[in-house]
């Protein structure tokens, strides 16, 4: 994990949402592109808050990102090693942080666990195929017999 930025592991094509955005607005993004959080960014892209599903479990029709998210944002800067990032999102129980670019701040993209474990933990480019043995157990489990 020592040889890695957040830069290589991030994701950098980020869905956010401004601070005026409606609950169902962001409802529909996070349902829609199957995301569990949503940076907030100023009219700069400036990270100013996270909204995360936790936020908008309870229906609210008329709040705004700006009401709804969790603030101020704890970011972290994509030069940074991924340990920092593990670091971060341990002390402050997230799963998930904006990624900014230094000195400007500006978002450059969103670093989740599951980014992290791609990268570091399986030490491989991620696989689109799932072993059968485990989808097996699952079934079988899952249906209460052996």
């Amino acid at each position: 994990m020592s040889d890695l930025f957040v830069r290589d592991v991030m994701t950098a094509a980020v869905l956010v949402a401004t601070p005026e955005c409606r609950y169902q607005q962001i409802v529909d993004v996070l349902t829609g592109y199957d995301v569990s959080g949503l940076p907030v960014v100023d009219d700069d892209d400036h990270v100013i808050g996270m909204v995360s599903e936790a936020d908008v479990l309870r229906p609210n029709g008329h709040a705004t990102a700006r009401e709804l998210m969790t603030g101020p944002a704890v970011t972290v800067d994509a030069g940074a090693p991924v340990g920092d990032a593990v670091d971060l999102m341990e002390r402050h129980h997230l799963k998930r942080l904006a990624v900014t670019d230094g000195p400007d701040g500006r978002l450059v993209g969103i670093v989740t666990r599951r980014d992290i474990l791609r990268h570091t933990v399986r030490g491989e480019a991620p696989r689109c195929d799932m072993p059968d043995d485990v989808l097996v157990q699952h079934y079988v489990t899952g249906a209460g017999s052996r």
